[in-house]
Parts: structure tokens; sequence; C-alpha cells
């Protein structure tokens, strides 16, 4: 089982976290996203455009599954992947760290970052709060990804995986 999963939505700062965090426990990080785009040989864009995305939410499925299996290691997970009933059912007993960020900080990390097909999707926001309601359920803990740097919730993580926590 992995030590912590990470959640949040699009330009939240989960693999930026992810790796300083894997990094300072010496363990491996995986980054679903990668994992998937690996597993196809294609990107998520190409995904989406060329087999649609239920087609990749299916093989974004079976990939987290595969992942929640891995010992010592720091997951994080695609934006839409709380959508699905399998991988919440995965998520019980995970310890999972919601980075929390505005739609609007969102919009503004991701802009022009052509490997993201839903960015142009007209339901964009929707999706966003429709998916804000998954994380904050599955979330062990919170943190502000607005706010606060990719370090300085790498740092209040590691505390709180170590017992020491000093949030604020």
């Amino acid at each position: 089982m992995p030590i912590v999963v990470l959640v949040g939505f699009m330009g939240s700062g989960k693999s930026s976290v992810g790796r300083k965090l894997a990094r300072s426990l010496g363990v491996t990080f995986i980054d679903s996203d990668n994992k998937i785009e690996e597993r196809l040989g294609m990107t998520i864009s190409s995904a989406f455009r060329i087999h649609g995305e239920k087609f990749f939410r299916r093989v974004e499925a079976e990939t987290i599954h595969s992942l929640l299996t891995v010992e010592d290691a720091v997951v994080a997970l695609g934006g839409g992947s709380l959508e699905d009933e399998s991988t919440l059912e995965l998520l019980q007993g995970q310890f999972v760290a919601f980075l929390d960020v505005s739609f609007k900080t969102s919009m503004e990390r991701i802009k022009g970052d052509v490997n993201r097909p839903l960015v142009q999707s007209e339901e964009i926001e929707a999706r966003y709060l429709r998916r804000l309601n998954a994380y904050k359920k599955w979330a062990s803990i919170t943190f502000d990804a607005d706010n606060w740097t990719t370090d300085k919730i790498a740092r209040a993580l590691l505390e709180e995986l170590r017992g020491d926590s000093v949030r604020g």
C-alpha cells in the first residue's frame, strides 16, 4: 500500500509535492498520468482525441488499481480519477492528501498546457465543482495549494507522516 496518495484538481501541485515528499522519504514517486501514457504509448491528450474519454477513464482506473498495491511509494492520481467508483473503494484505508486549489488558480497554472485535454472543455468548471466533493470526502488531510508552496506542503506532509505535525 502506498505511504500517501495525492489527489486534487489539475494544477494543484500533486506531481511537484509528490516528487519532493518521495525524495524526503527515500521512496518511489509514481504519477498515474505518466504510467497511463507509458501503458498506452501516447499522451493523454492523444488518447482522448483518438479513443475518447470513456476509453481513457477505463485505462486510468485499471492503471490506478495496479498502482495502489505498490508498497512504499507516493502516488499522485489524475484529477478525474476519483470519479471512478472502483478507485474510491481502493482508497479506503489509504492516507489521502488533498491539495485544495481554487478553480481560478488552477486555470492560471495550466493555461496553455496542450497536454490537458479537458482544459478547453466548456464544462471544466462544473467538473471542478463535482470533483471537489470527492476530494474532500476522501481526504485524510487537506492542504491549501493556493497559498502554500509545494515545498511547504511536502514538509507539512512529511511532518504529518512522522507524527510531529505543526500545520498552520
